[in-house]
């Protein structure tokens, strides 16, 4: 159950995810601010791909503005369950969390 206090972060975060993204149509710079704002720089920037194993695939991350775009497009809501099968940095689930009537 999310108490007051987390739902002003939450809504603080979305206004500024939301300026962020309309603020430059450069993907790459978008993206480094919003890893810097919610503590996931230092994770494997997008096109940093590692090479599968012998039975695995390899880790491919997904850029925010692409994450936000599926969002938007699947109409994730607020009783929607979200699940990232992912091995990421857990920036899918965050920002589902953050943006869940995108």
């Amino acid at each position: 159950m999310s108490t007051s206090s987390d739902a002003e972060a939450v809504s603080r975060h979305r206004a500024w995810l939301e300026a962020m993204l309309r603020a430059t149509s450069d993907e790459t710079a978008r993206d480094r601010a919003i890893e810097a704002h919610f503590g996931l720089e230092g994770g494997t920037p997008p096109g940093a791909e590692t090479p599968p194993g012998a039975e695995l695939i390899g880790h491919h991350p997904c850029a925010v503005d692409a994450i936000v775009r599926f969002l938007r497009g699947a109409a994730v809501g607020p009783t929607d369950t979200f699940v990232d099968l992912g091995a990421g940095d857990g920036r899918a689930v965050l920002l589902a969390r953050i943006l869940p009537d995108v």
